[in-house]
């Protein structure tokens, strides 16, 4: 392992950034704890919806950190959760980072408290659940017929500008911000039956491109 050039990554995301905390919940149908989910991961499923590991464990590796634990794993309290961890919908993750925060302050004075922070990674990983559960869904969802394409990706970037702004004003410095990707060539979309053999949807593509380029 790399040595440490962060003193912790905190990672804020969907699905895609999730290493485990839909084990956890008992209210949820959709859990990723069986294969094929983690059929190449050393320790089989782990709630990673992911064959292996996810971008964020890769980039833990590559920055001298432990792979990140589940915010609702027993496991991350005490020291443990001095190396970051996962968080729900957005606003309660800062929330759950403030709790995280109100232990830290257990374990360490002000002043480390502050230096901790500003060289912890921040990785947000935002913006894929809202279109490819939300936007793109038009027969369940009515965002798409309340909202232009443009206009739904200038509310997404306000209100993420807002959180962005408040998790750094809790102290955190270091900011890694994830763009999706062109959810018209996932397979979910192409099973629409709306693309050309062997094409993507352009029109989805299209559509998320207004979300990449006004980030």
């Amino acid at each position: 392992m790399a040595k440490p050039q962060f003193t912790a990554m905190y990672v804020f995301g969907d699905s895609l950034s999730d290493p485990g905390n839909n084990l956890y919940f008992h209210i949820t149908a959709t859990k990723s704890n069986y294969f094929p989910y983690g059929i190449d991961f050393p320790d089989g499923p782990t709630g990673r919806f992911c064959n292996g590991k996810l971008l964020v464990d890769f980039l833990a590796e590559l920055v001298g950190l432990p792979i990140l634990p589940a915010y609702e794993n027993p496991s991350t309290n005490g020291k443990n959760i001095l190396f970051g961890g996962h968080r729900f919908p957005l606003s309660e993750q800062i929330q759950n980072f403030k709790n995280t925060l109100n232990q830290l302050r257990n374990q360490m004075e002000e002043d480390e408290i502050s230096k901790y922070l500003a060289n912890a990674l921040v990785l947000m990983a935002i913006g894929s659940n809202d279109y490819i559960n939300n936007y793109l869904m038009p027969q369940i969802f009515k965002s798409s017929h309340l909202y232009s394409p443009g206009d739904f990706a200038d509310l997404l970037i306000k209100q993420y500008a807002g959180y962005i702004l408040e998790v750094h004003n809790l102290g955190l410095r270091k900011f890694y911000l994830v763009g999706i990707p062109p959810y018209g060539c996932t397979p979910f979309q192409l099973t629409t039956g709306h693309a050309p053999p062997g094409q993507c949807i352009s029109s989805s593509n299209n559509i998320v491109e207004m979300f990449q380029l006004a980030t």
